[in-house]
């Protein structure tokens, strides 16, 4: 009833259900709702859920992250950070560089060259998903 009345508060759900002939209470509902995943009445019909918006944009999403790398060379153990963007939709994977420590104007080349217009890997994207590592 929720899903199919985005509009409609607790009260107004518990007034539809003593309708049919059900005797709920208002915070029966307001408990039940959000255990299977529906939000109160004000946003449910407003927001997306992500499982929603993934798959709706899942052609214009590529997701960027830095993974490490430890060497033992001559000079001890050297720690390299590899920069990987990722296409969703064809689980294709460009590696962007791969620096002992990144920095801006390296960042910008590698930007540079992902979104470029003739070869870009990111040509055609839309999102960039990435977390908030300082990275």
């Amino acid at each position: 009833m929720a899903t199919e009345n985005p509009t409609w508060g607790y009260t107004r759900q518990v007034g539809a259900l003593d309708n049919l002939g059900h005797q709920v209470g208002r915070n029966t509902v307001e408990r039940v709702l959000p255990r299977r995943g529906l939000e109160p009445a004000p946003a449910r019909g407003k927001r997306i859920q992500w499982k929603t918006f993934l798959r709706t944009h899942l052609g214009v999403i590529a997701a960027a992250d830095f993974f490490s790398v430890e060497l033992l060379t001559l000079r001890g153990l050297v720690r390299y950070l590899v920069l990987f963007v990722n296409d969703l939709q064809a689980w294709r994977v460009q590696i962007g560089s791969v620096v002992q420590q990144p920095y801006g104007a390296l960042m910008t080349h590698v930007a540079r060259n992902l979104t470029d217009g003739v070869d870009g890997f990111l040509i055609g994207k839309r999102y960039l998903l990435h977390d908030r590592d300082p990275l």
